[in-house]
């Protein structure tokens, strides 16, 4: 069991690895025009590597507490993501037709591109112990599995053009459910995160001794990370930036890993 978490994240690590020296290969122009870029492409894979390698830590000394493993399931679905989105940009701007089954790459990318949020907050909802506050409170957390299976929905199912990749259409749309396409995965998410905040309230409120310097430390990442992200927001709609900009996704992807680490280090 003590290696399995580290397999996992080898493979994440390979996988965002190869994505990035894949990213390289594709002009500059071409990225810009999808709003994206090779920087900020390593800088996301790098941010999302901690989560892997916190998560491999914590799986390997506590292999019961499902932090690790949430960790280490949002590194290894960035590495699927940063893989085959890197191989579909690859092959529709880079060098066309190099690469076989584009679509299905571009497809993969779509949807897995998505996943990271009811992770991160079954994470909210679990620490520092892996267990939620009470059993009223495991509603919540099983509310992320509904919520991971309609964003899946949405983005792997819906017919149409890919989101990502436009001249693309979805190999698996349903054309007889347009419905699909409509639905606000931001709706989806928001009872997710508000479930989450109340979680560290209620959990710092009722902690003591080191359990609450945790929960502390937490929250004040938390507090945080919504500043930023409110901040990005509203850069965002100033400039009229790429939602995925420094200012959005770096301070959402880097906050919560390097508060698990101190937990690790704190007594336990």
């Amino acid at each position: 069991m003590r290696r399995l978490p580290w397999t996992i994240f080898g493979v994440a690590a390979l996988m965002s690895t190869t994505g990035i020296v894949l990213l390289a290969y594709v002009p500059a122009a071409v990225l810009e025009r999808a709003g994206n870029s090779l920087a900020l492409s390593a800088v996301f894979a790098a941010i999302l590597l901690v989560f892997g390698l916190v998560g491999a830590v914590v799986a390997s000394r506590l292999p019961s507490n499902p932090i690790g493993w949430l960790f280490l399931a949002v590194a290894l679905n960035d590495g699927i993501y940063q893989l085959a989105h890197s191989y579909a940009r690859y092959t529709l701007g880079a060098d066309p037709g190099a690469l076989p089954n584009v679509e299905w790459a571009a497809w993969l990318a779509e949807w897995t591109g998505a996943l990271a949020p009811p992770f991160l907050v079954a994470a909210l909802l679990l620490f520092p112990d892996g267990r939620p506050l009470s059993p009223r409170w495991r509603w919540a957390v099983w509310l992320c599995a509904p919520v991971g299976v309609l964003v899946l929905m949405h983005y792997g199912l819906a017919p149409g053009p890919l989101e990502e990749f436009p001249s693309l259409s979805n190999p698996l749309g349903i054309a007889a459910a347009p419905w699909l396409g409509e639905i606000e995965t931001e709706t989806l998410y928001a009872p997710l995160f508000v479930a989450g905040a109340a979680a560290l309230v209620v959990r710092l409120r009722r902690s003591h001794g080191v359990e609450r310097q945790q929960v502390k430390w937490f929250a004040y990442a938390a507090g945080l990370m919504a500043a930023m992200l409110t901040l990005g927001s509203v850069l965002i709609s100033a400039f009229e930036a790429d939602e995925d900009s420094i200012a959005s996704g770096v301070v959402r992807d880097t906050m919560q890993p390097a508060h698990v680490s101190l937990w690790l280090r704190s007594p336990q």
